[in-house]
């Protein structure tokens, strides 16, 4: 579940540590008790991470053959453009 807030409701050394992540692309791991139980990486890393993993997951049915291709063609004449 994704939860969104305001940058200004965090204590100030943890806003310098996100601000941080954010500018210069870092990851930061945070530890309790030194074992890893979170991590915080800038929106843009995040997004890149996203899209990372549909691509990696596009390849996969595409190997399986889970995907079915439609020329560029059919896509036209289906959608209308060739009549």
């Amino acid at each position: 579940m994704a939860e969104s807030m305001p940058l200004a409701a965090l204590g100030g050394p943890f806003q310098s540590l996100v601000r941080r992540t954010a500018g210069r692309r870092e990851r930061v791991t945070l530890v309790d008790s030194g074992h890893p139980t979170a991590v915080v990486i800038s929106a843009e890393e995040l997004e890149d991470l996203e899209d990372a993993l549909v691509v990696a997951q596009s390849r996969l049915r595409e190997a399986a053959g889970e995907t079915a291709w439609v020329s560029h063609e059919d896509v036209r004449q289906r959608l209308g453009f060739d009549r």
